[in-house]
C-alpha cells in the first residue's frame, strides 16, 4: 500500500500497464517479424526502400525483447539503482529512439533522391553505400543513446533506490542533448525533404499536364506521371510513419521538458505510464503502416498466407 501511495495512483494500475506492455511486445515481435521474413522470402519486396524498413523494424522488435521487458522489471522494483545492469538496462531505450528517428531519416532522404533525382537514384543508393548508410545509423544510434553509460546520470541517493528512467537519466539530458538536437533537428529535417518533394511532385505533373518542352525527350520515358505518383504515394505513405512517430513520443518528450522547466511540479506517475506505452505502441504502428498502405507488401503477405494454408492442406490430405 506504501507503494501504491507514493505514486498516487491506485494499486491495480500496474497490473493494466504490464498488460498493455506484454500485449504490445507480442505484437511487435509478430508484425514485424512478419514484415523482415516477407522481405526476405519475397524477391520483389528486396528494394532499398524495404531495406531501411526492415532496419526500421528490427529496432522494434528489439523494442519487444529489450525495452518492454526492462519497462516491466523497473516497475516491479527489479533491479536497484545500483546494480551494474540498471544504466545499460535504461539506455536501451534511448539507442532503440535514435535508431527508429535515423532509420526514419534515411527513409526520407531515400524518397527525397527518388523524386528529386530519379537518374541519379541507383548511383547515389549502390548496395554497400545503402548498408553503410544503415550501419552509421546504428553506430551512431548508440554513440548518443549510450551518453550516460559515461557519466551523465543521476547518482543513486541510498541503496534501496530502484531502477527506474527517472532515478537515472537526467531530464538535462533527456531535453537539451537528446530531444532538442537528435530528435527534434532529425524531425525538422524530415519536414523539410517531404515539403519538397511534394512541392516538387506538383510541379513536374503540371509540366506534364501542359506538355511543357522543359522536360528533355530523352527523359520523359524514365519520368512518366505514373512512375512520378507511384513515387509520390510512397512518400506519403512513409510520411505517415513520421506522423505516428510524432504522435507516439512527443508526449512523453513533452513531460520530460515541462518537469525540466517546471522544477515544483512532478506529472503525476499514471499519465508517464500512459505516454510510455504510448511511446512502446509505435513499434506496433509502424508495421502496420507498411501493411496497410505499401500494394507490395499487402501483396507479398497474401501470398505467404495463400502458400501456406495449401501446404497445410496438402500435409493434412498426405497424412
Amino acid at each position: 500500500m506504501a507503494r501504491s501511495e507514493d505514486r498516487n495512483i491506485p494499486a491495480d494500475m500496474d497490473i493494466p500497464y504490464i498488460t498493455a506492455e506484454v500485449f504490445i511486445a507480442v505484437l511487435a515481435l509478430f508484425s514485424n517479424g512478419l514484415v523482415c521474413g516477407s522481405v526476405l522470402r519475397c524477391g520483389k519486396l528486396r528494394t532499398v526502400t524495404n531495406t531501411f524498413l526492415v532496419s526500421l523494424a528490427v529496432a522494434d522488435i528489439l523494442v519487444g525483447v529489450v525495452v518492454v521487458p526492462s519497462a516491466i522489471l523497473s516497475d516491479l522494483g527489479i533491479p536497484l539503482r545500483t546494480s551494474p545492469i540498471c544504466v545499460p538496462m535504461t539506455c536501451s531505450l534511448l539507442v532503440l529512439t535514435q535508431a527508429s528517428i535515423f532509420g526514419l531519416l534515411l527513409i526520407s532522404v531515400e524518397r527525397f533522391i527518388a523524386v528529386m533525382q530519379p537518374l541519379s537514384y541507383n548511383v547515389f543508393l549502390r548496395p554497400a553505400r545503402v548498408c553503410q548508410m544503415i550501419c552509421g545509423s546504428w553506430v551512431l544510434a548508440f554513440a548518443v543513446g549510450l551518453v550516460p553509460m559515461m557519466g551523465w546520470n543521476k547518482k543513486p541517493k541510498c541503496d534501496s533506490t530502484p531502477c527506474m528512467f527517472k532515478q537515472v537519466i537526467t531530464n538535462t539530458y533527456i531535453v537539451y542533448f537528446n530531444f532538442l538536437c537528435f530528435i527534434l533537428v532529425p524531425l525538422l529535417i524530415m519536414l523539410v525533404l517531404y515539403g519538397q518533394i511534394f512541392w516538387e511532385a506538383r510541379q513536374q505533373i503540371r509540366r506534364w499536364a501542359v506538355k511543357s518542352p522543359e522536360v528533355a525527350p530523352e527523359c520523359r520515358d524514365k519520368l512518366r506521371p505514373v512512375t512520378l505518383r507511384k513515387e509520390v504515394r510512397t512518400a506519403f505513405s512513409l510520411g505517415l510513419l513520421i506522423l505516428a512517430f510524432c504522435i507516439c513520443w512527443l508526449p512523453l518528450y513533452a513531460i520530460n521538458c515541462y518537469e525540466l522547466f517546471t522544477d515544483c511540479y512532478t506529472v503525476p506517475d499514471y499519465i508517464i505510464k500512459i505516454a510510455i506505452i504510448l511511446s512502446h505502441a509505435n513499434s506496433v504502428v509502424n508495421p502496420a503502416l507498411y501493411v496497410f498502405r505499401l500494394r507490395s507488401f499487402r501483396f507479398a503477405l497474401r501470398r505467404n498466407l495463400y502458400f501456406k494454408q495449401k501446404n497445410n492442406k496438402v500435409s493434412r490430405s498426405i497424412t
